[in-house]
């Protein structure tokens, strides 16, 4: 089950970078901001599938106890309504924006970097800082929604 849990945080980073090329390609006003976002949730599905290659069991292990898969699944059954929306049309950038931030947050709040435990320093700074990545998505979103709101779309 730790595996399973495992790849489905690596499918949840690459359905969220769906999430943003869609976004890039529905709002080329801040295609920019959304490629960026893009290339880091890529990066932060190719750090969690060098973790799991380490998986050992005895200097890195899955500590699945400390999950709930449940919210990764929503998230992930979000995401994909999200994207629905924006190809149909029916969510604005604004909407798109604010969606996006409260995607960015239930990662953070998920904690599913708990799932791994390793001794290593370089082990915890890969994993802290793909949080950290999550983090800063959320702000820079959060950023972006105000400039737009505040009519400086064309700020990136």
């Amino acid at each position: 089950m730790s595996m399973e849990i495992a790849k489905m945080l690596v499918e949840n980073e690459l359905t969220i970078a769906k999430l943003y090329g869609v976004c890039a390609v529905h709002f080329p006003e801040i295609g920019g901001f959304w490629r960026d976002l893009v290339q880091e949730e890529i990066k932060h599905a190719e750090t969690i599938k060098e973790l799991l290659s380490e998986v050992d069991g005895k200097a890195l292990k899955f500590n699945s106890k400390r999950f709930n898969i449940r919210p990764l699944e929503i998230s992930m059954e979000h995401a994909e309504d999200v994207i629905n929306r924006i190809e149909f049309g029916d969510i604005n950038l604004i909407g798109c924006l604010s969606l996006a931030y409260d995607i960015e947050q239930s990662v953070i709040e998920s904690k599913y970097y708990e799932i791994f435990e390793g001794r290593s320093r370089e082990f915890s700074d890969r994993l802290k800082s793909v949080r950290n990545e999550s983090r800063g998505h959320a702000i820079k979103i959060r950023e972006m929604k105000q400039k737009v709101l505040a009519g400086e779309n064309n700020a990136v």
